[in-house]
């Protein structure tokens, strides 16, 4: 969502560590509630949809366009995070007495993310259509 001469720069950060983790400003507002700033730019609701497939857009521009190899990509979507929360090693690990949450990931899952394809209540997204190339599976 950056500006296109900064992507690959942040892409390596990302890649090199320099950058620990993937995050958003997740809150899912309808046109509606953005509408309450179209007097006044303060009134905006700050935020954007998006948190339900950050991690399937990461894998599918990190990984599969080469920007990411696999074991970073599980340190940035997981494991950095449990250990920058605090939360490492209960989380953020496969070990023996460790909480680990495992994925089931489909990477051959086509499809596209869209306001619709959301589960949350929103309206609207960044982009009108975001290309995957592999999604978790319940």
């Amino acid at each position: 969502m950056r500006a296109k001469h900064n992507q690959a720069v942040l892409w390596n950060a990302l890649a090199l560590g320099s950058i620990d983790t993937v995050g958003t400003d997740h809150c899912p507002f309808d046109t509606e509630q953005k509408l309450l700033g179209k007097d006044s730019f303060v009134n905006i609701p700050n935020g954007i949809p998006g948190i339900e497939d950050r991690v399937n857009l990461l894998y599918t521009h990190g990984v599969k366009g080469r920007r990411l190899d696999l074991d970073r990509f599980v340190d940035a979507a997981s494991t950095r995070a449990a250990r920058l929360f605090g939360l490492f090693p209960r989380k953020g690990t496969i070990a023996v007495g460790s909480d680990a949450d495992l994925v089931v990931y489909d990477t051959n899952y086509r499809g596209v993310v869209s306001a619709k394809s959301q589960h949350v209540n929103t309206t609207t997204m960044v982009s009108k259509e975001w290309r995957l190339r592999a999604a978790l599976r319940s």
